[in-house]
């Protein structure tokens, strides 16, 4: 065994003993040997495993600072308080103090420790520190307060009156709600007196045979009667059970008594309670009648009386199928609950075989028997079977009809959406139900759809909205919703019915026949622009009345062939050369050096003719006005060409040149918004507009099938 020690060599406390030595490594206890300013220079085992450091650790450390440097609530723990340290002061040993010191973990741990000084040549050189572990101490000290905190409340909160009795009888001890309910001011004058005593003469027996009874180990229950100590008159129900210790030995008495003066109160009340629920069978229009568990008839109310023209003296004591042979058998009410089950009601509408009626039963069944109340809703069933083949009707015709067809409640909750609903949405019905068919309402018309629906279902308004909806595709079309209100004989809402017809094509049909007011009431403009710059321009060049007057009617001629080749092109189509030959050919010259057309020869759709005729008429009509036709040298080059592909196109490119100079146009006008509406979303084609200082460039690129859808 290897030897502590000090770690100053001149120390004037020296290391122990061999003896003290031996007893210090195998001690339980934690010891540590201290010089005068409180450093450790001797520690043993049980310090380390107590405390978790090492001896090499604890070695020259000030215990204080090292062990006991805060109080147990985490206040620090001044050295100069430290009782620990009243060795050094006083010299004056410390014995059984109990404090909390701190492993190296940092974990409070409890001890009960001694400090003893050593004394040198009437000097104190250090001292020794005796420290014991009472962690486990202390939790078991915590644990009983705890549970006899937790047994105290138990008996505080329970409201039996709980009394402790010795072998003797006598009583110890009784609960807080106890004295309360038996009316005791002050215990100490029933503490020590016979428990016996306390009740009357007749009662005696009993007391003494459950005093008996729990001193061998014996439970006994009993119900007596006791007043309280002021006189008040109560039942009790009176439990009495030994208490044991841990060796089973019967060392006291249990006593719980509880208050049960009220129950013959209570069963009063119920018998009343029994009697006035019968008045009220007898008063209703239900059927009711009782059953034991052999299927016995116990009691019958007036309805089944007046049903079966028999008395219910000559029902009572009759099995069920006795007196209704057609009645459902045994198997239909299920297997009986036993004792400790609870009772099992089982409610059901169905065809009475025995009365020939739709019924509404209710049945109760338990160990004690079967009841069963049931009322004739033949009326109502007929109502509802009608009902349902209504709406059957109704959703046949719905699944069959194109529109989108729903019913609502009426409180504007969405329930039904026909399958057309579906095909159309992509989404599956139950999602739309309620409010979420608006999910799919254009965001531009939520808010008015919202407004017409609220006052629709408010009564304040009829229902015809025209909103669009979103396809499945991501597209939208236009709807026109109606709606109207089934009511029934007392003129109240029970539902909604309305349909949702698809009016895109009218509205599109509209759209484009405003469009073609407005295109008409512009050409005329532009027809008489384009004849006034036709005869300014000849009138430039003529040299004769003859010729100014020839030149004038030719071209004029030249723009009605146009105009025709337009309106006709709805039925037979034209070329690409013929529609800008009509439109260009009254601003050529003689040497044919201002026009200039090229490309192969393109038989047009009548849609695409008729559009792309409208086309040259607008940049024909603006090179006139403002760009190269406006002057006498200006050109227009038109070249066209086909893309294979997918979906076959047609490019076609204007140019304009040796034009006056082109600037970008602050806005768009008629003309430019007509190319891009025209050409772009009608016939799915793009329209590119480049205003190049030297004259106008345009790009149109359009399928040459026409629209089917």
């Amino acid at each position: 065994m290897n030897k502590l020690t000090p770690t100053d060599p001149g120390a004037t406390l020296e290391q122990p003993s061999d003896v003290a030595q031996i007893i210090a490594e195998t001690a339980a206890d934690g010891i540590f040997m201290m010089d005068a300013s409180g450093r450790i220079t001797f520690a043993n085992p049980a310090a380390e495993t107590i405390f978790g450091w090492s001896r090499h650790e604890l070695l020259g450390q000030v215990l204080h600072d090292l062990l006991h440097h805060h109080h147990a609530d985490g206040r620090p723990y001044p050295k100069e308080e430290c009782p620990v340290a009243q060795a050094y002061r006083s010299g004056r040993t410390l014995a059984g103090h109990e404090d909390v010191f701190f492993a190296k973990t940092g974990a409070p741990v409890n001890v009960s420790c001694s400090n003893a000084p050593v004394v040198r040549n009437g000097e104190i050189v250090g001292s020794v520190l005796t420290v014991q572990d009472i962690t486990a101490r202390k939790q078991a000290e915590a644990a009983l307060r705890k549970s006899e905190a937790f047994l105290r409340s138990v008996l505080e909160s329970s409201p039996d009156c709980i009394k402790v009795i010795d072998l003797e009888g006598r009583l110890l001890m009784m609960n807080g709600p106890g004295l309360c309910i038996m009316e005791v001011d002050d215990f100490t004058q029933l503490k020590g007196q016979s428990w016996g005593g306390l009740w009357p003469t007749e009662t005696a027996a009993k007391i003494t045979d459950a005093v008996a009874g729990a001193k061998r180990g014996q439970t006994t229950r009993f119900s007596a009667f006791c007043p309280t100590a002021k006189g008040t008159p109560k039942w009790w129900e009176v439990t009495v059970s030994p208490i044991t210790n841990t060796a089973g030995e019967v060392v006291s008495i249990l006593s719980v008594s509880r208050d049960v003066t009220g129950r013959e109160e209570r069963e009063k009340a119920l018998q009343t309670a029994l009697a006035r629920n019968a008045d009220i069978l007898e008063s209703i229009n239900d059927y009711y009648y009782a059953l034991d568990p052999h299927w016995r008839f116990t009691a019958v109310n007036r309805k089944v009386e007046e049903r079966t023209g028999k008395t219910r003296e000559q029902i009572i004591g009759q099995r069920l199928w006795d007196v209704f042979p057609n009645a459902a058998p045994a198997e239909a009410y299920g297997e009986a609950p036993g004792i400790g089950d609870q009772r099992r009601v089982i409610n059901v509408e169905t065809i009475s075989r025995e009365l020939g009626i739709w019924v509404e039963a209710t049945v109760y069944r338990d160990h004690t028997g079967t009841e069963v109340y049931f009322r004739d809703i033949t009326d109502r069933k007929e109502a509802e079977i009608a009902l349902e083949d209504r709406e059957a009707r109704f959703r046949t015709l719905a699944e069959a009809i194109p529109q989108l067809v729903w019913s609502a409640r009426p409180d504007g909750y969405c329930d039904y959406l026909n399958p057309r609903w579906v095909e159309f949405t992509g989404v599956p019905a139950e999602q739309h139900y309620g409010l979420g068919w608006q999910d799919v309402v254009h965001p531009e018309d939520k808010e008015h759809t919202a407004a017409a629906w609220a006052s629709f279902i408010s009564a304040l308004a009829p229902y015809d909205v025209d909103y669009r909806l979103r396809a499945k595709d991501g597209s939208y079309c236009w709807f026109q919703a109606r709606a109207s209100i089934q009511r029934n004989d007392f003129g109240e809402p029970i539902r909604i019915f309305g349909t949702s017809t698809d009016v895109t094509d009218q509205k599109e049909a509209a759209e484009r026949q405003q469009l073609m007011t407005r295109e008409l009431h512009h050409r005329v403009k532009n027809t008489l622009a384009t004849v006034q710059a036709v005869i300014s321009a000849t009138a430039r060049r003529a040299t004769t009345a003859e010729e100014f007057y020839q030149a004038v009617t030719d071209r004029i001629i030249s723009l009605s062939r146009t105009h025709t080749l337009l309106v006709n092109g709805q039925w037979g189509g034209a070329t690409v050369k013929d529609l800008f030959t009509s439109e260009l050919a009254p601003y050529n010259d003689h040497q044919s050096s201002r026009i200039e057309l090229r490309g192969p020869e393109v038989l047009l759709p009548s849609e695409l003719a008729l559009a792309l005729g409208m086309a040259a008429h607008e940049l024909t009509t603006n090179a006139a006005k403002y760009g190269a036709l406006s002057l006498p040298d200006g050109r227009v080059e038109v070249e066209w060409s086909i893309q294979p592909g997918h979906d076959t196109c047609l490019i076609l490119n204007w140019v304009e040149r040796d034009g006056p100079p082109v600037q970008q146009p602050q806005r768009k006008g008629f003309g430019s918004v007509l190319l891009e509406r025209v050409l772009g979303r009608q016939l799915r084609g793009d329209v590119t507009l480049n205003y190049a200082p030297d004259g106008l460039r345009v790009q149109v690129k359009a399928p040459l099938l026409a629209r089917t859808d």
